[in-house]
């Protein structure tokens, strides 16, 4: 009685072990998982951002390069009106007025 007693006692403790050996595999595999998780999404992040500023400067470019060009017809545009004779210019203006006016 007293071997099975013994028996049964070493058996609990080796389970006991194991499941404190697997519980410390298991903590140590999760905290590897988080860190490496957690570079991941650093790492997306950081690329993301990268992309965002290369979008906005994008965007920027673009902007300017349409403000740029509208600034340009409107100085042509200007500079067409100013040639065009006071009397000319102000029959332009008549005939529009009469279409708005209708």
């Amino acid at each position: 009685m007293k071997d099975v007693l013994s028996l049964i006692v070493d058996t609990e403790k080796e389970i006991n072990e194991t499941l404190k050996m697997e519980k410390q595999r298991l903590e140590e595999w999760v905290t590897e998982e988080k860190k490496r998780i957690d570079a991941e999404i650093a790492e997306k992040r950081a690329g993301l951002e990268e992309e965002a500023r290369r979008l906005k400067d994008s965007i920027k470019k673009r902007a300017e390069e349409e403000a740029s060009l509208l600034t340009r017809k409107a100085k042509e545009f200007a500079c067409k009106i100013e040639a065009i004779d006071e009397e000319r210019l102000r029959e332009i203006v008549r005939k529009y007025l009469e279409r708005v006016v209708r």
